[in-house]
């Protein structure tokens, strides 16, 4: 699956905290004004109304459709907080955005979740605010759209920060004198990950002992393994960000050349597949989708997705869960009430508790899963925490 901009899109989901109702359609041409802050379900139960818009002719088209999918399953196996009623329209184009934005704030919704297609997923957030509502993100997907807002009402919950600092943490526990990156150039996303690493041993004052990047589907990973050979050889760990399959070629390099030091990866690896002689890896991740994870609601929840679930469906799921028991507490689903009980204080979710940044609209403190790779099976080994905010 690519995006507008040809490259994959690896991940996506959103989760709906006991779903009342799914609706789906195009693109209505006359909104009704219904005040948004005052929203209810059947028998005045308090519903959060959270719209999305799929971008029909967008690349990432088919992946956004699995996220009502992924709403009715997990509906069966989380409900926290207020119920969370789902409102969906399709477009054509990134031009129809203001109006579906519009079109939703008439039928009551007060959050506009923003989905994988990254033409149109600036325009959503932007639209959103305009209107007064909260703009969310709800897909986890590589590259990352480019969102500019500083406005209050808009907050990255599908952002993966503080990645960087949990897989500095962990790398930390390997108890090494000093680490490397290797860190492919392709996508600029991926790239920074590992220049965020970097940034994050400093923190936490352990030695950068060298970093190699490369472009992967274009370098030979075998050619650049060997000519680093020296620099890696005086290393105790590796740090590789690199999509699959490049991360699979680069560890068997590695290997291949006697360098037996742990690696450890970012999560999108996760659907890297491992020979069985593949040893001393370890993913980095929000959940595991492998029947593992230490948390029940985790597994309760990607057990309902079903055989297509992702570790980061959970993110998805924390996001709305967040959303869900903010309404509940703040006893209201405006958007403002919403957006600043969030921003007030952790939240339980699905998978841990979570924050967000103070003063900024990231999220933060995320508990991410060590999924360790032992002759080619991957296993939940530990929980770390980020060291720091990054």
């Amino acid at each position: 699956m690519l995006n507008s901009r040809g490259w994959p899109v690896l991940f996506s989901a959103s989760v709906g905290m006991a779903l009342l109702g799914c609706s789906s359609e195009t693109l209505a041409p006359d909104p009704i004004p219904v005040d948004p802050a005052t929203a209810t379900g059947p028998a005045g139960v308090l519903t959060v109304k959270l719209g999305a818009i799929v971008n029909t002719n967008a690349p990432t088209a088919e992946r956004d459709e699995r996220l009502a999918q992924v709403l009715t399953e997990a509906s069966t196996a989380v409900a926290t907080g207020a119920a969370v009623e789902i409102e969906i329209i399709r477009i054509d184009e990134v031009s129809d955005v203001e109006a579906a934005v519009s079109t939703l704030a008439g039928r009551g919704v007060t959050v506009i979740a923003a989905l994988c297609d990254d033409a149109s997923v600036p325009s959503i957030v932007d639209a959103a605010v305009d209107n007064g509502m909260l703009a969310i993100t709800a897909c986890v997907t590589l590259p990352t759209p480019t969102l500019t807002s500083s406005s209050p009402m808009f907050i990255d919950l599908a952002g993966m920060h503080d990645a960087p600092a949990a897989i500095a943490a962990w790398s930390e526990q390997l108890d090494p004198r000093s680490v490397a990156t290797i860190r492919s150039d392709l996508i600029d996303d991926v790239e920074t990950t590992c220049v965020d690493v970097e940034s994050e041993l400093a923190e936490i004052d352990l030695a950068l002992g060298g970093s190699i990047t490369f472009t992967e589907l274009v370098d030979d990973p075998v050619a650049i393994v060997e000519t680093s050979g020296p620099l890696l050889s005086e290393v105790d760990v590796i740090v590789l960000c690199a999509l699959p399959p490049s991360t699979g070629d680069v560890v068997a390099a590695l290997r291949q050349v006697g360098l037996d030091q742990p690696v450890v990866v970012p999560w999108f690896a996760d659907t890297q597949l491992w020979p069985d002689s593949v040893n001393d890896v370890f993913l980095i991740s929000p959940a595991s989708r492998h029947g593992d994870d230490p948390a029940e609601a985790v597994r309760d929840l990607l057990d309902a997705v079903g055989p297509d679930a992702t570790a980061v469906d959970v993110v998805a799921a924390d996001s709305i869960a967040m959303l869900s028991i903010a309404a509940q507490r703040e006893g209201s689903v405006g958007a403002s009430r919403l957006s600043e009980s969030m921003r007030r204080m952790p939240t339980d979710v699905v998978s841990g508790s979570l924050s967000l940044v103070e003063g900024g609209s990231q999220t933060s403190d995320r508990s991410y899963r060590v999924i360790g790779i032992t002759d080619g099976e991957a296993e939940f080994e530990s929980l770390v925490t980020p060291t720091s905010e990054g």
